[in-house]
């Protein structure tokens, strides 16, 4: 839709949709101009749910994942004590547990909140690293899985963190890497092939 042809409100409102992950500046708009059709109860219980997020969600104050905060500090997880707590789980982001829990993964998490990246000015001490050292010096935390991207970053996150938890009895592992289930070998890129290489395991 043309500019030239938006209010100004609506301008406003598609360029704030347009910061959601996924939704570049014409998918902003077609979701800016569908809430137009809405009904004005229901763009006022959006309005509402919105303006009592930040309210009504925190943190858990273990791993960090999305809590109800009017049910107390800790997440769904966190809470179910039929969860193994000897396995956390380390992602960079709460979207990225998200195909880790759809898998029937049922040990725990640690959201770090990104991945190192200096150029970027984000160091140790912006990330959830020590509440991480702490939790995995338990005695009842046996291993820590590094779940972090596969770039230069995730892969310099987790090598830190191998080095930061490391203490006897603790196993540090790492998601295997390589191949994907149905993919076609004619179009797996080099570096994949490579890993699943040297990753190989006995038939």
């Amino acid at each position: 839709m043309s500019r030239e042809l938006q209010p100004e409100a609506l301008r406003r409102l598609a360029e704030s949709l347009s910061r959601l992950p996924g939704l570049g500046r014409r998918s902003a708009e077609r979701a800016a101009l569908a809430l137009l059709d809405w009904k004005p109860d229901e763009l006022k219980q959006l309005a509402e749910r919105l303006a009592s997020l930040s309210e009504d969600v925190g943190n858990c104050r273990l791993c960090f994942l999305p809590t109800d905060l009017r049910k107390g500090e800790l997440c769904p997880v966190c809470a179910d004590p039929r969860r193994d707590r000897s396995l956390i789980c380390v992602v960079e982001s709460v979207s990225m547990a998200v195909p880790i829990e759809k898998s029937g993964y049922r040990g725990c998490y640690h959201v770090l909140g990104g991945k190192l990246s200096p150029l970027d000015g984000v160091g140790p001490g912006q990330l959830h690293l020590e509440s991480l050292r702490q939790r995995s010096a338990e005695a009842e935390c046996r291993e820590v899985l590094l779940a972090t991207s596969t770039d230069i970053e995730g892969q310099a996150t987790a090598a830190y963190i191998a080095e930061l938890c490391a203490r006897p009895g603790l196993t540090l592992s790492r998601l295997a890497q390589g191949i994907p289930i149905g993919a076609d070998l004619s179009h797996t890129d080099s570096a994949s092939m490579a890993m699943a290489i040297a990753r190989r395991n006995q038939f």
